[in-house]
């Protein structure tokens, strides 16, 4: 729930002074949008991780669908009107993962000893097989469009909201899967995003 795919802004008498699309098979945007006071744009959208993606990076095989995964991402946005816009910065959640149940991968850590990274297993329970009657009733509900066949559990994180704090220049998202606020520190730059640890859960203690 909560796709999107367009941003648009529209004056009062109805003028639309930009409508900017970020849709594809590969990225969504979805749920919320943060307006920054330079007049950018923070968003959050989905992009789409591949069943072996999934699995190079530690995810449980009985619990990733065989379309594999729509982990999170923020983009800040320049607007370029009528139709445009230029990513000048982004964090992806993919760069800040760690899993505890195969020493092989990259990824293997302590969870305890990394508050900073992200459980790709969020300590969640495989879900059960979705019924005909629950899969009709997604798409009813405009979960999943009419035509598509995905399964809704894809959706890693379903981050819900952002927030931007001038003042620290902090980016906060609330996440439904993994109930937490995250905290993002917007001066990292996207270069040192993936090796840095900027991102921290809300029931550790501040950087």
């Amino acid at each position: 729930g909560g796709q999107g795919g367009r941003i648009q802004e529209i004056t009062w008498d109805g003028q639309v002074v930009l409508d900017y699309l970020y849709a594809s098979p590969d990225h969504l945007l979805h749920h919320d949008i943060e307006i920054l006071p330079n007049g950018n744009i923070l968003a959050i959208a989905w992009e789409t991780k591949s069943r072996e993606e999934t699995q190079e990076m530690g995810y449980r095989p009985e619990m990733t669908p065989e379309r594999g995964l729509w982990p999170d991402v923020v983009i800040e946005l320049e607007p370029q009107p009528l139709n445009g816009a230029r990513i000048v910065w982004e964090w992806h959640s993919w760069d800040h993962l760690i899993q505890n149940r195969d020493p092989s991968l990259g990824t293997y850590g302590e969870l305890a000893d990394h508050p900073e990274r992200i459980d790709i297993n969020g300590n969640r329970q495989p879900p059960d097989s979705l019924s005909t009657e629950d899969s009709s009733r997604y798409r009813e509900l405009g979960f999943v469009p009419a035509d598509d066949e995905h399964d809704p559990s894809s959706d890693l994180m379903h981050m819900n909201a952002i927030a931007y704090n001038a003042d620290l220049d902090q980016i906060a998202l609330s996440l439904n899967r993994y109930s937490e606020i995250w905290i993002i520190d917007h001066s990292t730059t996207t270069e040192q995003g993936p090796s840095c640890s900027h991102d921290w859960s809300a029931s550790q203690p501040g950087p």
